[in-house]
């Protein structure tokens, strides 16, 4: 419960990934390992989420990010 709000405010993402993946890897490997892939596609696609989310991290919009400058382009 407490993992996804980290993940939405962009604190400690890479962390609270690692549970929700653990979970879905149990979930998708041991314990309906007779599904097909049309049968846990849902799974297999937050899985693949929460892997990419958990390598690449929160990104530039997350609680506690340093505001940006605003990039002026043109003469002014």
């Amino acid at each position: 419960m407490i993992c996804p709000l980290f993940i939405l405010a962009g604190v400690f993402t890479r962390i609270a990934c690692l549970p929700i993946i653990g979970v879905l890897l149990v979930a998708m490997v041991f314990v309906h390992p007779d599904w097909s892939i049309a049968e846990g596609q849902f799974g297999w696609l937050l899985l693949i989420i929460f892997t990419t989310l958990a390598i690449t991290g929160p990104g530039r919009w997350r609680v506690g990010a340093a505001p940006q400058q605003r990039i002026r382009y043109g003469a002014g």
